[in-house]
């Protein structure tokens, strides 16, 4: 769209996009309400089903919830100091961009692996395995700083196609461990130590 002379060029983005934002306001206002007692089509019956927000967030199900997502913010997190670090090495010259990238890189995977070796032996130790996740995803976050940039470096001007296709493949296994882990462990968790070997590996 950019390169072509529809609504010329490049603020046909904004146009199209913007129209499309005004087309979907024409379906949310009428169909959408903020809570479900004020829709007018709800049965009586969906409406007591439904549980009420304040129940649900003390549930299990929020709990686990919460549990899950704490990995990924601690690896946010450590992604920003890490990537300072990297930047400042770089910039001082202290090492060359090719090393920043592989040791960024050794710590995205080596303290990962360590991680799941340790993880094999934690038993039924909830919070010990927490912590061992918390550290194994947390340090993923130096990937940033590692072959993440590595398209930028090898060519600039198509990081972004590169990008896009090194991810496509690298997010195979993204949807497929889940249905790996439920045919190896077979609701066995016992057998969570081979998920937690194979990923190491």
């Amino acid at each position: 769209m950019c390169n072509s002379s529809f609504l010329g060029g490049w603020p046909s983005v904004f146009y199209v996009f913007g129209s499309l934002g005004v087309v979907w306001s024409v379906f949310w206002f009428p169909l959408v309400y903020d809570n479900p007692a004020q829709h007018p089509r709800i049965s009586k019956h969906e409406l007591e089903y439904l549980k009420p927000i304040a129940q649900l967030k003390t549930s299990t199900s929020a709990k686990n919830g919460l549990l899950s997502a704490l990995p990924y913010a601690i690896m946010y997190v450590y992604s920003l100091f890490h990537s300072l670090l990297m930047d400042h090495l770089t910039k001082n010259k202290t090492i060359r961009i090719l090393n920043v990238r592989r040791l960024a890189m050794a710590v995205a995977c080596f303290v990962p692996m360590l991680a799941l070796i340790g993880m094999c032996f934690v038993g039924c130790n909830r919070t010990l395995a927490i912590v061992i996740l918390c550290i194994a995803v947390g340090a993923c976050g130096a990937c940033y700083s590692g072959h993440l940039c590595s398209h930028v470096d090898l060519a600039p001007c198509y990081a972004g196609t590169l990008m896009g296709l090194t991810n496509t493949f690298g997010t195979i296994p993204g949807f497929a461990s889940p249905a790996v882990t439920g045919a190896i462990t077979n609701d066995n968790a016992i057998l969570l130590e081979v998920v937690f070997t194979l990923a190491l590996s």
